[in-house]
């Protein structure tokens, strides 16, 4: 069965859209959607079973973590200390966030976590409604292109999603920097 694809205005979302996409997400199911890079397969970063599956979707390597996304600076702290993190960073997160950088973190839990702040407001609108962390890695198999456009995300992963949510083409078209300040 393929996945359900709705189509939204990508700078206006419909709420009734996001608050569907977000009860999905809570349930533990996975979404596709656009971000301000490339298009994202978001998963509850809360639920092991979640990521579980999104490991298996995207035949991802076992161990390599996932980008987890939050709705603003606030919501790192469920992952960091950020009492801990050098001053430049807390610089870094306010000029660059929310935008197209991931900063890997020493994890509060051991190890190291990549977080980001999406500045596209259909995520940020996600992100929000759902009330919890995403891990989204982007929408694509594990060693193919990254997907700019649903279509994309729809014919190499649509039936192993649940919903796809349609906001044209991604503004950036390639993924995020990753900036890791977890040894400093």
């Amino acid at each position: 069965m393929s996945a359900e694809l709705l189509t939204v205005d990508p700078l206006c979302p419909d709420a009734r859209t996001i608050a569907y996409a977000a009860q999905v997400l809570r349930r533990g199911r996975l979404v596709a959607f656009p971000t301000d890079t490339v298009y994202g397969l978001g998963a509850n970063a809360r639920d092991p079973e979640a990521l579980a599956h999104l490991a298996a979707v995207k035949a991802r390597p076992q161990g390599k973590p996932f980008v987890i996304q939050v709705p603003s600076q606030e919501g790192i702290d469920e992952f960091v200390n950020p009492q801990t993190q050098p001053a430049y960073v807390e610089e870094l997160m306010r000029a660059c966030w929310p935008g197209p950088l991931t900063i890997v973190m020493a994890c509060r839990a051991g190890g190291t976590v990549g977080l980001r702040i999406s500045a596209h407001p259909l995520t940020r609108a996600l992100l929000s409604a759902a009330g919890v962390p995403l891990a989204v890695p982007s929408a694509n198999a594990a060693g193919m292109p990254a997907p700019v456009r649903a279509a994309e995300v729809l014919a190499a992963l649509g039936e192993r999603v649940d919903l796809i949510i349609d906001g044209g083409p991604t503004p950036l078209g390639r993924e995020s920097t990753v900036l890791d300040v977890s040894v400093y």
